[in-house]
Formats: structure tokens, C-alpha cells, sequence
């Protein structure tokens, strides 16, 4: 393992601080009961901010990596950007075809109900 250099450093300093930012803005529109990201009568369980999570992992992860690429020096333009992300799609394609295969499987096998096929053979052996 390398020691960190001070470029890598600063990158993380200020994606941490990208965090806190996040953080605050998270924080301010959840904590009084009445504000943006929760839900119409001030519920939680309902609200902006549950239905987006998804959308504001994706922000919140992106930000602090565009954020670390540019602190480094990495990131000199937007082709960069698009450059590092299409790499890490590219060790993740076996992983996104292993997954499709697999949810096309349990989609089957649920459709044909076949566990309730095997459940009630299972059931004429036994008695």
C-alpha cells in the first residue's frame, strides 16, 4: 500500500467536505417538521426524501467523485468524467449480465409456480 500523496489528500479533504454539505442541506430539510424533503402532512415515511433515496445516493456519490477527480488533477474537463465512469461500467458488465440472467430466472420460477407444483407432490408422497 502507497502513503497517500497530497493531491489525494486534498481530493478526499474535499469530497468530505462535499459530504458535510450534502449533510447540512439533508438535515435542514428533514429535521423541522414542516420542510421540503418530507412528505405533505410533515411525515417522514412518505416524503420526497424516501421515494428519492435512490436519486440522492446517486447525487451525493457523484458529487464526491467528480469532486475528488478534480482535486486531484484527474478531472480536466467533462470527457474525463464520462471517460472514468465508462471504465467503471466496464468491471461491472459481467456483474450487470450475471444479474439480469438471475432475476430472469427467479421471474420464471415464480410465474410457473412451480414451488407449489413441488409443495403439493410432496404433500401426496408424505400422506
Amino acid at each position: 500500500m502507497e502513503k497517500l500523496t497530497p493531491d489525494e489528500k486534498s481530493g478526499i479533504r474535499w469530497s468530505l467536505i462535499t459530504l458535510a454539505l450534502w449533510l447540512v442541506i439533508f438535515v435542514i430539510g428533514l429535521v423541522p417538521q414542516n420542510r421540503f424533503l418530507r412528505g405533505a402532512n410533515g411525515d417522514l415515511q412518505n416524503s420526497t426524501f424516501i421515494d428519492g433515496i435512490v436519486a440522492f445516493l446517486f447525487l451525493v456519490a457523484g458529487t464526491m467523485g467528480i469532486v475528488y477527480g478534480v482535486a486531484t488533477g484527474k478531472f480536466k474537463n467533462d470527457k474525463d468524467v464520462m471517460s472514468s465512469m465508462s471504465d467503471s461500467l466496464k468491471s461491472l458488465s459481467f456483474y450487470m449480465v450475471l444479474v439480469f440472467f438471475a432475476a430472469q430466472f427467479v421471474a420464471y420460477f415464480k410465474w410457473s409456480n412451480i414451488v407449489l407444483a413441488l409443495l403439493e407432490f410432496c404433500t401426496v408422497i408424505i400422506s
